[in-house]
């Protein structure tokens, strides 16, 4: 089980890494846009309460 309740197989989790080393491509296609990665890094604001 990794952060936030995400389930996923030691074999899914190697294919995430993959595609990350593989500048998200996937079968000579791009499957994640580079904004959706910048999201990813942006942190998100406080919480005020």
């Amino acid at each position: 089980m990794g952060g936030s309740g995400l389930w996923i197989s030691a074999r899914d989790l190697a294919r995430i890494r993959q595609l990350c080393l593989q500048n998200r491509v996937w079968h000579e296609r791009r499957v994640i846009s580079a904004d959706w990665i910048a999201a990813l890094w942006t942190p998100c604001p406080v919480n005020p309460s």
